[in-house]
């Protein structure tokens, strides 16, 4: 059985395939930076709440809008990575989008509706779990008291001391982000021994 860990987002989404005994087949970060934005922001002036024929100088909110071609570019890739991939089961870290800017939530959510319906279309089961769950995973596995990038790295390490690196220290957080929520996903399902390492 193959699994597809993955961190989503609309550029560099970090993915790694594997499966039961932790043996990569391939790992990655989808991106479409050579497409145009998905957003485009653009500042429109409010209206003073006494006087609504009079504009408020010097206040603006932020309206953005979807591109839809950028959608289609980024369906794209993914339909291109789970053709040549073929998982059984796709695995994502679900962030919670109510600390978001309205520009942040509207880019996750794009992504993760491509990524579930693309995944739909395919029969392809994805499980989610919840950033609260992943952290409190890399606590037991750490001993750490605060998560912190470093402590996701360390607990991925701990499974996988030879974790490949993709040479962009970005990129390859995003690739980290990913395996670390497979690595959690299998010890939930039991087919991990958490106490003990692979090496």
């Amino acid at each position: 059985m193959k699994f597809l860990a993955l961190d989503i987002a609309f550029n560099n989404t970090g993915y790694v395939l594997f499966d039961r005994d932790l043996t990569i087949f391939r790992i990655g970060c989808l991106t479409i930076s050579s497409h145009p934005r998905i957003i485009h922001t653009f500042k429109v002036p409010t209206f003073k709440s006494h006087q609504q024929d009079m504009y408020d100088v010097g206040k603006t909110q932020y309206v953005a809008t979807q591109l839809v071609e950028t959608l289609q570019a980024y369906s794209f890739v993914v339909q291109e990575l789970l053709d040549q991939t073929c998982p059984d089961i796709a695995i994502a870290e679900i962030t919670f989008l109510g600390g978001m800017s309205s520009k942040a939530v509207t880019l996750m959510t794009s992504a993760v509706t491509t990524w579930t319906i693309n995944l739909w279309v395919r029969s392809i089961k994805l499980v989610s779990y919840i950033p609260q769950q992943v952290n409190k995973f890399v606590k037991e596995v750490t001993e750490c008291s605060k998560v912190t990038k470093e402590a996701r790295k360390k607990c991925v390490e701990y499974f996988i001391p030879d974790m490949p690196s993709l040479g962009s220290k970005g990129r390859q957080e995003h690739v980290t982000d990913a395996m670390l929520v497979g690595i959690y996903h299998l010890v939930r399902i039991k087919e991990l021994d958490l106490w003990t390492k692979t090496q």
